[in-house]
């Protein structure tokens, strides 16, 4: 078993916990409402979701969004709602929307498609609560987005929790309380690492890893998990970035391979000199526009300017953007 799953408890997160616990036992007293968390990837989302399904007492609809349906209308709420869609007499108009939005991805416009949902989901929470999960909602298809938002400002009143985990909350979930999850504090990352390998990772090695995972849980999991007997006996230097075979390298290269090519150039130079100045990076850009060329990366997250330098908010996207780059 990898050291990733043998974590037996969520670290650092208490305030989250207790968040999802007060939404939860809301819904259960009939009076439900939503939460948003959002993160980088490796913050404990997908986690958090899956401590709030395991709560008792509750109908779980979980889905996740995926980058191969984002464009496919309505495929989100397809795979959250199919199992309970034939459960429920809707009227009319709404079940016209409702099922011409699940059979074939078509828009009726109007409020008859949110409305259905909102109206699907309070009639299934009447013989017990529900519990809706959509995780990675910024892939979720945006009519599903959209949809699933309109019903989640109006749930007060009903037994319905809608949990929503994002990189960034977005337009589409404006509005909706938002916990944002923030890098573990020093003594979370301590109880972690001895959970993950117990009175193995020496102090100054924990502080080595911790300065590529700035507190991410996945990524100090996968760090330690990949720690060879050198590293850990101090025979061997430390990793300088996150395991090529692990899920947040996967990540973070996705994202920024989405990046045009003229943007992940500059960002090299960014990775292999972090702070430079925006001078330099105009240089390197002509005759293109170094600026515009970096846009798609700050809309991203993936990169931050602080006055006239830029920089990666994230050590472990650098150290992907510089390791993961091609000699070629």
């Amino acid at each position: 078993m990898s050291p990733v799953d043998r974590v037996p408890v969520l670290r650092g997160r208490g305030e989250e916990e207790r968040a999802l616990r007060r939404l939860l036992d809301g819904a259960s007293a009939g009076s439900g409402g939503a939460l948003v968390l959002a993160g980088p990837p490796g913050m404990g989302k997908t986690a958090l979701l899956d401590l709030a399904a395991a709560s008792p007492g509750f109908r779980v609809l979980r889905v996740s969004g995926v980058e191969p349906e984002s464009c496919l209308p309505y495929s989100g709420l397809h795979a959250l709602l199919h199992p309970i869609a034939a459960s429920v007499r809707l009227p009319d108009a709404q079940a016209g929307a409702l099922a011409a939005a699940l059979e074939s991805g078509a828009a009726t416009g109007g409020l008859a498609l949110p409305a259905a949902v909102l109206g699907l989901l309070a009639a299934v929470a009447a013989d017990r609560p529900v519990l809706a999960c959509v995780d990675d909602a910024d892939l979720l298809d945006p009519g599903s987005r959209e949809v699933l938002s309109f019903a989640a400002r109006r749930l007060s009143g009903k037994p319905v929790a809608l949990v929503f985990a994002a990189r960034s909350p977005g337009r589409d979930l404006a509005g909706l309380p938002v916990r944002v999850l923030e890098g573990l504090d020093a003594a979370a990352v301590r109880e972690l690492a001895g959970d993950l390998a117990p009175g193995k990772v020496a102090e100054d090695l924990l502080a080595a890893v911790d300065q590529i995972a700035r507190g991410n849980p996945l990524a100090l999991a996968e760090l330690i998990g990949a720690l060879t007997p050198d590293q850990l006996a101090g025979l061997a230097a430390p990793p300088v970035a996150p395991p090529r075979d692990g899920r947040l390298w996967r990540a973070h290269a996705d994202r920024l391979a989405a990046l045009p090519a003229r943007t992940r150039r500059l960002l090299l130079l960014v990775a292999a000199d972090p702070g430079v100045e925006a001078e330099a990076l105009i240089r390197a850009a002509h005759p293109a526009c170094a600026l515009t060329a970096l846009e798609p990366a700050e809309h991203a997250g993936l990169l931050r300017c602080a006055g006239d330098r830029y920089d990666f908010p994230d050590p472990a996207v650098r150290a992907v953007a510089y390791h993961g780059a091609s000699l070629l």
